[in-house]
């Protein structure tokens, strides 16, 4: 009886003895700050309620001409590109933007580049696996120019425990488009003063242009239909923007919006009150103008003695902000050539880099 208690208890103490030797579950995201605790308690206080960001100070402008950007695979980059005035280019800037990467994304071996016109800006680790990041760069002073600057986001990504080929179709990181935004510093930044800077009226939250078009006599009359549908194909490839909001208002806006451009088009006997500056220039002959208004809201007008008249200035319009290489379409930030028989290009101009690559799959496209 004796030597049964002996041999039970030796058999209880080895059961406790392998249970404590148990290794601790593989954590997955180191980055998040999860721990396990060797005695865990409930928590008996209620949680704080969440603290935004505060709002940026200054001038804001979204710069995604979509609602996300995405770099998947061992190594990815993708641009925009962000037209500025010179009082913009000039102005003390930063940029924000939230980033959200998968949960196989390795921290310690993952980096996050940040570029504009060739110049970096941010490297940082890729560890925002537990929840969305916020992310403010400070951009250095002579980055920024009048005109076209291009924005790259740049991914290297490798897997935390899988070095299959299969594997690298599960890496990723997100940029969101709402919440990516240029912050310049400064009064009055959102005026449009030039006909040459109509790309900076930019996009809005959602990567869209939005064009509020003031024309009374489109309902009736056909020629001037035909004239605005022409004037709005045209002020697209001014703004080099691959996606409209075309809306038709009775009245001019109230106050500023990023990405809102209210585009008055009628004959000069027709403009309104507002706009009783611009009458004698466009009576004479074609006008197309950015016009400062009290309200701040970017008004361009196009007008004439007659739609003949404003058929040509839009033209004039067009020939001020073309469509040539040093104007880019916002979401094409890299050269498309087009080639004909014979052609060729090296991969070099074609926006592709040079790279030392030690992973398990390259895939790239200018």
């Amino acid at each position: 009886m004796m030597l049964r208690s002996l041999l039970s208890s030796v058999a209880l103490v080895a059961t406790l003895t392998a249970a404590a030797a148990q290794p601790a579950p593989f954590d997955m995201s180191p980055e998040s700050g999860l721990v396990t605790p060797a005695a865990p308690t409930v928590p008996t206080t209620t949680p704080a309620a969440p603290v935004e960001a505060p709002a940026p100070a200054g001038f804001v402008r979204n710069i995604l001409p979509a609602e996300s950007l995405r770099l998947a695979g061992e190594e990815a980059k993708s641009g925009v590109v962000v037209y500025l005035t010179e009082a913009q280019a000039a102005a003390p800037a930063s940029l924000r933007f939230s980033v959200l990467n998968a949960l196989v994304v390795a921290p310690e071996i993952s980096t996050l580049n940040i570029r504009i016109n060739q110049t970096e800006v941010s490297s940082a680790p890729i560890a925002s696996s537990a929840a969305p990041t916020e992310i403010a760069l400070d951009i250095p002073a002579g980055v920024l120019r009048p005109g076209a600057n291009i924005v790259e986001f740049r991914s290297s990504q490798r897997h935390r425990t899988d070095c299959t080929v299969d594997s690298t179709y599960q890496l990723w990181t997100e940029i969101d488009g709402a919440r990516t935004q240029l912050v310049l510093a400064g009064e009055g930044l959102g005026r449009i003063s030039q006909l040459n800077d109509l790309g900076a009226v930019g996009v809005d939250a959602s990567g869209n242009t939005a064009l509020h078009i003031i024309a009374p006599s489109l309902a009736a009359d056909p020629v001037a239909q035909s004239v605005a549908l022409r004037l709005v194909q045209q002020i697209g490839l001014a703004i080099r923007t691959p996606k409209l909001e075309i809306d038709l208002v009775d009245a001019l806006s109230v106050t500023l919006q990023p990405g809102f451009l209210d585009v008055v088009i009628m004959p000069a006997a027709d403009l309104p009150p507002e706009l009783e500056a611009a009458r004698a220039q466009a009576s004479a002959g074609p006008l197309a103008a950015m016009i400062t208004l009290p309200s701040g809201a970017n008004t361009l007008v196009i007008s004439g003695p007659n739609w003949e008249a404003i058929a040509r200035a839009g033209e004039a319009m067009l020939n001020a902000a073309p469509v040539n290489p040093e104007r880019p379409r916002v979401d094409l930030p890299y050269p498309l050539p087009m080639m004909g028989e014979g052609a060729t290009a090296s991969l070099a101009s074609l926006g592709l880099d040079r790279l030392e690559f030690n992973g398990r799959r390259y895939a790239s496209s200018p």
